[in-house]
């Protein structure tokens, strides 16, 4: 299967990197991190003066600084939430534009399997959000090195283990997206969306009493299925079985999903 996958990677990958749009995204994305990191490194010099100043006297007493929460938290936390933005862009012709340009009969003609033409198109897709991740250790290395080493290495570990769990199925999500429709930028949108909604869906007030089979909340439904909820620990440095399991199997399911379109299709061509 790997003889089949490899070929398909590359032909996406070649895709990618001969493509402008993904180098304006990923300068874009990296240039809004890049001035979100120094307004967020102005706020922990801000907070760590009156720090000072308190223990001085000259006001009330402030509670601890915390480096790791507020400058590395922030970071990975304003990454998770970009990434709903950069990832439509970096799936959204995956599959909609070999359909558009009438390539994906000819695709599923070939000797290949539905799944060896999935990974190959899904493992290019995340090769690409991986190498986005990559750039963005500079951040975590420039905090260190400005702070002597007060960042904790163990919450970075994790937060960037996070990011790729995330990033891995907010791809799948958009290889999904792609399988659907032939308009690329309607793909984009559809995985926005619904990459949104995944994130959102737990943070919304949906009172209390509302009952699913006289047991469960609507609202612990919801927060179960957030993505937002089960990606904020890493950030904080812990890792916990439910919130690793959630995004793989997120994964998983929209791959399965995709595999079952491409399935259908092949049938009728």
């Amino acid at each position: 299967m790997l003889r089949e996958i490899c070929p398909v990677y590359k032909r996406e990958m070649k895709a990618y990197f001969s493509s402008p749009a993904i180098y304006v995204a990923l300068g874009l994305f990296l240039a809004f991190v890049g001035l979100q990191y120094h307004y967020i490194i102005k706020y922990f010099v801000m907070v760590s003066q009156q720090k000072m100043m308190s223990q001085e006297g000259m006001y009330g007493g402030m509670p601890p600084i915390n480096l790791t929460e507020i400058v590395v938290g922030s970071m990975f936390g304003l990454i998770n939430f970009l990434m709903l933005l950069v990832v439509p862009i970096f799936t959204m012709r995956l599959f909609s534009e070999e359909k558009r340009l009438g390539t994906f009969e000819l695709l599923v003609t070939c000797p290949l399997r539905d799944w060896s033409i999935l990974l190959g198109k899904y493992l290019a897709a995340l090769t690409v959000g991986l190498i986005t991740l990559a750039f963005c250790l500079v951040y975590p290395i420039t905090t260190q090195y400005i702070s002597g080493g007060q960042a904790e290495n163990s919450v970075i570990l994790v937060s960037y283990l996070g990011l790729v769990l995330v990033v891995a199925a907010y791809v799948a999500f958009g290889v999904f997206a792609s399988s659907v429709t032939e308009n690329q930028m309607l793909s984009a949108i559809l995985t926005f969306v619904g990459l949104l909604s995944f994130y959102l869906v737990g943070r919304m007030d949906y009172g209390k009493g509302a009952m699913l089979f006289g047991k469960v909340e609507w609202a612990d439904i919801f927060s179960a299925l957030c993505a937002y909820t089960h990606s904020e620990p890493f950030s904080k440095g812990m890792l916990a079985l439910p919130d690793v399991a959630f995004f793989l199997m997120f994964t998983v399911f929209f791959l399965i999903i995709t595999a079952k379109i491409l399935e259908a299709r092949r049938w009728r061509v």
